[in-house]
C-alpha cells in the first residue's frame, strides 16, 4: 500500500493466477496466522555489522528490495557457511528501509541437529536435519532517537551439511 507505506495483501485474483507458486501452508503457522520469526534467546550475544542502504538496493517503490535483507543477513554470519547448503530462509518484514539509511545487522547463531534446539527446546522453526541455524535482526542506526534501533526485518536461515 503505497499511500500508507505498509505491506498489503496480494489481491485474490493475482493469488489465483499464481497459485502454484504460493506456499501458504509453509508461511502460515497454526490457526492460519502468519508465522513470526522467533526472538533470539535472552542474553544471547550477536555478531554485528553495519550496512548502508545504497541506491542499487532500492526497488521501484523506493525502498529496499526484499532480497537484499537476505543477502545482508547471510553476509553477517560470523563464520562462513561454506561446505553447508542453505536449506531454509524465512523473512519477517517489520518496517521499510530507505536509501541512505544505516542498518545494523545483528546475527545470532544456534547449532542444532535433527529438529531440536541446542538447549533441548522445541521449535517449529528448526527443520529436520538442520546443522546450523542463524537469526539476523536488522535495525536502523544513526537516525533520530525515535527511529534509532527500530527493527526493520528478521531473517532466519537454516544450513545443513552437503
Amino acid at each position: 500500500d503505497m499511500v500508507k507505506r505498509r505491506l498489503a495483501r496480494v489481491p485474490q485474483g493475482t493469488r489465483d493466477f499464481n497459485a502454484p507458486y504460493f506456499f501458504d501452508d509453509v508461511a502460515r503457522g497454526r490457526g492460519g496466522a502468519a508465522r513470526k520469526v522467533p526472538d533470539a534467546k535472552s542474553g544471547a550475544e550477536c555478531a554485528t555489522r553495519t550496512v548502508e542502504v545504497a541506491w542499487s538496493d532500492n526497488d521501484a517503490n523506493g525502498h529496499v528490495n526484499n532480497a537484499r535483507f537476505v543477502r545482508w543477513a547471510v553476509d553477517a554470519i560470523p563464520e562462513s557457511p561454506f561446505g553447508q547448503v542453505l536449506s531454509m530462509v524465512e523473512v519477517e518484514f517489520v518496517s521499510e528501509a530507505m536509501f541512505g539509511e544505516a542498518l545494523e545487522v545483528c546475527c545470532y547463531e544456534d547449532v542444532v541437529s535433527d529438529g531440536g534446539c541446542k538447549d533441548g527446546e522445541a521449535s517449529d522453526f528448526v527443520g529436520v536435519g538442520a546443522s546450523r541455524r542463524c537469526l539476523s535482526v536488522l535495525r536502523k542506526r544513526g537516525l533520530s532517537p525515535k527511529k534509532n534501533g527500530k527493527e526493520v526485518a528478521r531473517v532466519a536461515t537454516e544450513w545443513r551439511s552437503e
